[in-house]
């Protein structure tokens, strides 16, 4: 059951999902002015944030592509309650969670906001689904079109809008929506079997190139992740996926524990994006209460807790609705699974 899903793909949203709330835990505690700072730190934070988001798009174009619901009808299903019902429910939990205890929360929103939240102005880490939600609208929109050559052209348009925005300089919600939608189309254009079919040399050979192009671009352009989205950005973002998809394509399927439980995390990695920026708040302020002020130790429990909870969360509300036929974690925003997958 677990080859089925592509453990692989799964891998990838792991070490993905982990390095995004290593990054957030690392943005917590700096919001409360005890930041860690110091070249190598912030070194390796730059370096997370030039891909990790990114490496989310481009698995999401791949997962379209995998996906069996290319009617738009289906389509439109599937982007309700994966993305659309998540995006509105954790946008009235944080908007909530952050009024009620808004002496520790940082930027509170106004309740009363709430529309302009949802429609303009997505309220934190939610800016991703916000994103998506718009490039799946344009992906169901060519598939109501079903003209042959609108598909490629979803796919090049976007990566036209980036290289000429390197020239122009702007930056709006259309060029940034451009530069997400260039990995999300990039992804479905990636047959996900293709990957794990090529020669080993090979994969070694893209991995090694990505690897090279990233690490040459953050020396030589340490800035690069302030700048607007540009063909730059594009690349450093580019060759990293490339490193992770080739390297992870070598994963065998999740058979052994510890294989299980990496995968699993990609499984729940739409869970733990929502969830984990309150566990993690939770955390941070228990140990501040119970007196500890080192900031590894804050870092460590942000993340594994972020990690851990969530994914268990999931997992129970999975398992549960399961055994009552209710689909429980659907309605906590954690998508329309009904069966755990790597461990059913």
């Amino acid at each position: 059951m677990a080859a089925a899903r592509l453990a692989y793909l799964d891998d990838a949203r792991a070490l993905g999902i982990a390095l995004v709330v290593f990054g957030h835990a690392f943005g917590s505690i700096e919001h409360d002015g005890g930041g860690p700072s110091g070249t190598s730190i912030d070194t390796t934070l730059s370096a997370i944030y030039t891909f990790h988001i990114p490496l989310f798009f481009f698995l999401a174009g791949m997962s379209q592509r995998l996906s069996s619901a290319h009617a738009p009808q289906a389509m439109t299903r599937s982007l309700i309650r994966t993305v659309l019902y998540p995006y509105v429910v954790w946008t009235l939990i944080i908007v909530g969670l952050k009024s009620l205890f808004s002496g520790v929360a940082n930027h509170v929103p106004h309740l009363g906001d709430i529309a302009a939240i949802l429609l303009f102005n997505p309220v934190d880490h939610l800016w991703f689904l916000h994103v998506l939600l718009v490039i799946r609208l344009i992906w169901l929109l060519v598939e109501l079109a079903n003209r042959p050559f609108v598909r490629p052209l979803v796919v090049v348009v976007p990566l036209v809008v980036i290289v000429v925005q390197s020239f122009a300089g702007l930056t709006n919600f259309l060029v940034w929506t451009c530069f997400w939608g260039s990995f999300y189309g990039l992804g479905t254009c990636l047959a996900a079997d293709r990957l794990p079919a090529m020669g080993k040399a090979p994969r070694l050979g893209l991995a090694a190139l990505g690897a090279v192009v990233w690490v040459t671009i953050l020396y030589r352009v340490p800035t690069v992740n302030e700048q607007a989205p540009n063909l730059l950005r594009f690349l450093v973002a580019l060759a990293p996926i490339v490193t992770v998809m080739t390297l992870t394509s070598f994963a065998p399927p999740a058979r052994s524990l510890p294989q299980r439980l990496i995968a699993f995390l990609g499984e729940a990695s739409l869970a733990i994006y929502l969830a984990h920026t309150v566990v993690g708040t939770i955390v941070r302020l228990a140990l501040a209460a119970a007196g500890s002020t080192s900031m590894t130790a804050m870092v460590m429990a942000y993340t594994l807790c972020g990690l851990a909870l969530p994914a268990l969360a999931y997992a129970l509300l999975v398992t549960l609705g399961r055994r009552h036929n209710l689909p429980l974690a659907a309605l906590a925003g954690f998508g329309s699974a009904r069966r755990l997958v790597y461990f059913p």
